[in-house]
């Protein structure tokens, strides 16, 4: 009798034991520690050097003293790019959405046809739950201006929040209109090793190059 009575408390604890830990993982509370320990290994890591061939270009307070204030005029940026292609640039990415016309355009598409090299990003809407799978996108909330969409692919700059409200990760693909969009860093890496839409394979928790 005292062996069935064993019995029972150890399956009972053993059943009150996942209970426990199904409810936790209903409620996030894994996935809250799991982003806090995330975030103190990032600082814990040590610091990982640039490529010396990959160069930064901001525009900080000395640039909008010389040029005027934001946004500056686009013949400016036509420039940077005539200067970047003369040096050699393999790839030149802006992080600027070039969503509205404005006083330069024409020079920033002629520029920008002459690289062939240029990424420009635009922005989606995305559902605010997050999919099981891929995203898809809802609509483009800040597209490119229609002069500079023939020099570029589609390839998007969102980035999502976690349940903490911090912003981590950002999806790889995006659905619109039966086409996987691509992350602007990964559309790059892409390209530079020659690989297209067609040779990624999308499948859960993970894409295959």
């Amino acid at each position: 009798m005292s062996n069935l009575k064993q019995r029972i408390l150890k399956y009972g604890a053993g059943i009150v034991f996942v209970f426990c830990i199904t409810t936790l993982s209903w409620f996030d509370v894994f996935q809250s520690f799991e982003l806090q320990t995330y975030d103190l290994r990032f600082h814990l890591r040590p610091a990982i050097r640039c490529r010396s061939d990959i160069a930064l270009i901001e525009i900080d307070d000395r640039t909008l003293d010389a040029l005027g204030r934001w946004p500056i005029k686009r013949d400016y940026h036509a420039r940077l790019i005539d200067a970047l292609t003369r040096l050699g640039a393999r790839k030149i990415v802006f992080d600027i959405l070039f969503s509205e016309p404005g006083p330069g355009d024409e020079a920033l598409v002629v520029s920008s046809k002459k690289a062939d090299n240029i990424y420009f990003p635009i922005v989606l809407r995305l559902p605010q739950k997050k999919p099981a799978g891929t995203y898809h996108a809802l609509d483009i909330d800040t597209d490119l201006i229609p002069q500079l969409k023939s020099v570029t692919s589609p390839a998007h700059i969102n980035i999502t929040s976690d349940i903490d409200g911090e912003r981590r990760r950002a999806p790889l693909f995006v659905t619109h209109n039966n086409a996987n969009i691509p992350f602007l860093p990964l559309k790059l890496a892409m390209d530079i090793l020659d690989l297209k839409n067609e040779d990624v394979v999308i499948k859960p928790g993970r894409i295959q190059l």
